[in-house]
């Protein structure tokens, strides 16, 4: 007949001897698991963080094209032989210094996004928009946007205004 406490000695015996062992099957496929799911996380975030490196340098390089033609603009904006002293008192746009400038703007040529946007397979189209008011016809107006045209959202855009600086003589 087995006494008490040789069977509790017996079954502490056993519980310490299978616990030195190793671990069990599920321990193993728990701890699998959630190394798996850390995993998982740390890479979905590796990759959005190169898919914004790569927007973010395309929107930098349209920027860069936008900066280009706009310092072109202004360049002739700086000329002091724009327009004649009767522009001054211009009621319209087209009579203004900014009518004279739309004049001389649209007829620079935009620079080409091929050779900067170096993408392969896509070729980028740089879209310039002039205009200005009667409200106050010194002012021109520019508007730029940077796109791929099968693409639904332009990767740069940026609104200006641009004052000839004869302007600022009246």
């Amino acid at each position: 007949m087995k006494t008490p406490i040789f069977s509790a000695r017996l079954s502490l015996f056993l519980l310490t001897r299978r616990r030195r062992q190793g671990f069990s099957m599920l321990e193993v496929l728990v701890a699998l698991f959630a190394a798996f799911f850390f995993l998982m996380g740390t890479m979905n975030a590796m990759v959005v963080a190169a898919v914004m490196q790569v927007k973010a340098e395309r929107q930098a390089q349209g920027l860069y094209l936008i900066q280009q033609d706009l310092e072109a603009i202004r360049a002739r904006a700086a000329d002091p032989s724009l327009g004649a002293t009767t522009m001054c008192t211009a009621s319209t746009f087209s009579a203004g210094y900014g009518g004279a400038l739309k004049t001389v703007v649209d007829a620079i040529s935009k620079p080409t996004p091929q050779g900067l946007l170096s993408l392969p397979n896509k070729v980028y189209t740089l879209t310039r928009t002039t205009g200005g008011s009667d409200t106050n016809p010194s002012i021109l107006t520019l508007s730029y946007t940077v796109s791929h045209p099968n693409d639904s959202e332009p990767i740069a855009t940026l609104y200006t205004e641009v004052l000839p600086n004869v302007a600022l003589s009246c």
